[in-house]
């Protein structure tokens, strides 16, 4: 798989902005036996991030910029296993992703209050144990299908994400993005309901066939002809001989030999 895409981001009240650009380019492969199922995946990506923002104090007014690039790397993996009781199925799973993140190194540009930051990578691994339910209730005239999730999922490695940052003149300090929980519990309920309605049979197109019982005692085909008209075939082999009507007629019979 491959993409491409853009994205934006304002903060009006402190009149910045975000612009990022990212490229896409991942693997995906997966195999059932009987009722084990495993799900691979692999997801490369490059960003360009270009920024801006306006400085405007009393002695000062400035609007800065700022472009540089960053990665991420993200390889996932899916085992689970399906049970089928009847009209419920239950699936146990266990999931196992690994994510990294990199930003290049930045510097400002445009006036004295320039901010330069050092390059930063952040890396989690996350382990999701849980179950997934599906049942299946027919209600009258309509289907309801219901399904849910629930599982415990766990954060190893640093769940603060940490930067270094510096004005021209003044010293470095850190910054420090939100906590990541590192332990948490899942849950998803999920409900559909479809008609299930009696459906109407449709004409009968060319080409098309319907099955028949022949005065030979054996079923016969109609293969359906344009305009309208009919040709039998008997699938005993047999020529189905028409009857002969008060008037000495009989009705013509294709064999469609």
């Amino acid at each position: 798989m491959a993409g491409w895409s853009r994205t934006g981001a304002t903060a009006a009240g402190r009149a910045s902005t975000a612009r990022a650009r990212t490229w896409h380019a991942g693997l995906h492969a997966g195999g059932e036996w009987g009722g084990l199922d495993l799900r691979l995946g692999l997801l490369r990506a490059g960003h360009r991030i270009q920024t801006g923002r306006a400085v405007v104090l009393p002695d000062l007014s400035e609007t800065l910029h700022a472009t540089y690039g960053g990665s991420t790397l993200q390889a996932v993996g899916k085992l689970a296993y399906r049970l089928d009781r009847g009209t419920i199925r239950h699936e146990p799973f266990l999931g196992l992703a690994h994510l990294r993140t990199c930003g290049d190194g930045f510097a400002e540009s445009g006036g004295e209050s320039a901010l330069a930051g050092r390059a930063a990578a952040l890396s989690a691994t996350v382990l999701t144990l849980g179950q997934r339910t599906e049942a299946a209730h027919d209600l009258d005239r309509f289907r309801v299908r219901t399904s849910g999730m629930i599982g415990w999922q766990h954060v190893f490695g640093d769940p603060v994400p940490r930067s270094i940052h510096g004005f021209a003149a003044g010293d470095a300090f850190a910054v420090a993005g939100s906590l990541v929980a590192r332990a948490a519990c899942l849950s998803k309920p999920v409900s559909r309901c479809r008609s299930a309605r009696r459906r109407r049979s449709a004409p009968a197109m060319p080409g098309a066939h319907t099955e028949r019982r022949g005065p030979c005692g054996h079923s016969r085909l109609a293969d359906r002809l344009p305009g309208g008209r009919e040709r039998m075939r008997c699938r005993s082999g047999r020529i189905d001989r028409p009857r002969q009507g008060g008037s000495g007629k009989g009705q013509r019979i294709d064999p469609g030999f």
